[in-house]
């Protein structure tokens, strides 16, 4: 009889909570047809603080992505998003479970600080791609980055927040 691989740590669900696309008004944005050079393009990533609702054992993490497409000959230090031709502002949280106590406290503040980013970007980055695409703007897909090594830079020092019952 085959046995089933369970997983402790359980995905409860995800929504995108922040979704903002500016384009400036200017024939040529809006006369274009056709492929953006993704080298073009901008962005970084932020992963969000994350929280432990203990009430009702749920913990609830994030990411968010800016994403910008300047003129070509912007100085760099004028490339902030109201100089931007195209700026996107997009952010994903979801909530998760741990079951069970079979995980020290250690490992568990991993698997809710590293993890949990690496299973929403794929979310977060499939919308700004369809947006931007159903926005008239072409297929514009993000690269794949390492969200492990982000969130370990971003939530080293950082605890998980907990929201007392």
């Amino acid at each position: 009889m085959d046995k089933a691989i369970t997983s402790d740590f359980k995905f409860i669900s995800y929504k995108v909570d922040d979704l903002e696309l500016k384009v400036i008004r200017n024939i040529d944005i809006l006369k274009f047809s056709g492929y953006i050079d993704p080298s073009l393009w901008e962005f970084n990533v932020a992963i969000l603080h994350p929280l432990f609702l203990e009430a009702k054992n749920i913990y609830i993490g994030g990411v968010s992505c800016n994403l910008y497409l300047f003129p070509k000959d912007l100085e760099k230090n004028k490339k902030t998003p109201e100089n931007a031709l195209i700026f996107l502002k997009a952010s994903i949280s979801g909530a998760f479970r741990i079951e069970g106590k079979q995980f020290d406290s250690d490992t568990e503040q991993q698997l809710i600080k590293l993890r949990i980013p690496s299973i929403l970007f794929p979310y977060l980055r499939a919308t700004i791609t369809s947006l931007l695409a159903n926005s008239g703007f072409g297929s514009i897909v993000l690269p794949l980055i390492n969200m492990n090594a982000i969130a370990e830079k971003m939530l080293e020092k950082m605890e998980v927040k907990v929201i007392p019952a």
